[in-house]
């Protein structure tokens, strides 16, 4: 499923000039700020339609019943925060006309969760950058480095409800501990 994507950019130079530092931060921060949060917020949609046709044009293996056939049952809109920065997007359902099932085939198609509105990616950020120092420093840390900004609460929250505590040590660290 390749797709295609052209960007347009406005720049507006200013008159008494300007040093080439600050037009390399200036492209830096749009770049990384707002290019690639925007092409993620492009491709989402596109996926979803492609899904959607694929669904209505029976190519695809998403039934849920083997007698039934899907239909467009409404949408709903979901806030997603990534490391890229976060979006709103709507997500269409689909309904079995046979068990009467719905569901969303994109959050399906890309493993979002029922009720989950961050990316898997920020979260283990998160939890790695929490994992060596303080909430709060790792918050800051993170936001220094141009990720998404979250405050330490939610980290917290985060870290709290992650499943991080069944990391297994290797035996190599573990005799590492005991020699010192």
């Amino acid at each position: 499923m390749p797709n295609k994507f052209t960007m347009e950019m406005s720049i507006c130079q200013a008159e008494n000039g300007f040093s080439l530092d600050e037009l390399v931060k200036k492209f830096t921060d749009a770049f990384e700020n707002k290019a690639f949060a925007e092409i993620l917020k492009m491709n989402l949609p596109l996926t979803q339609e492609v899904l959607m046709h694929r669904i209505f044009n029976n190519s695809s293996n998403q039934q849920c019943c083997p007698d039934g056939h899907l239909t467009l049952n409404g949408s709903f809109e979901r806030r997603i925060r990534t490391s890229l920065g976060e979006f709103k997007m709507d997500f269409w359902r689909v309904r079995c006309s046979k068990c009467g099932k719905t569901f969303a085939p994109l959050a399906k198609f890309i493993g979002l969760e029922r009720y989950q509105t961050k990316s898997n990616e920020l979260e283990k950020l998160v939890i790695e950058a929490v994992s060596g120092t303080n909430y709060r420093r790792a918050v800051k840390d993170l936001e220094r480095d141009g990720k998404l900004p979250v405050s330490f609460h939610t980290a917290h929250g985060w870290v709290m409800r992650s499943d991080c505590d069944e990391i297994n040590i290797s035996p190599q660290t573990v005799l590492w501990l005991f020699c010192f």
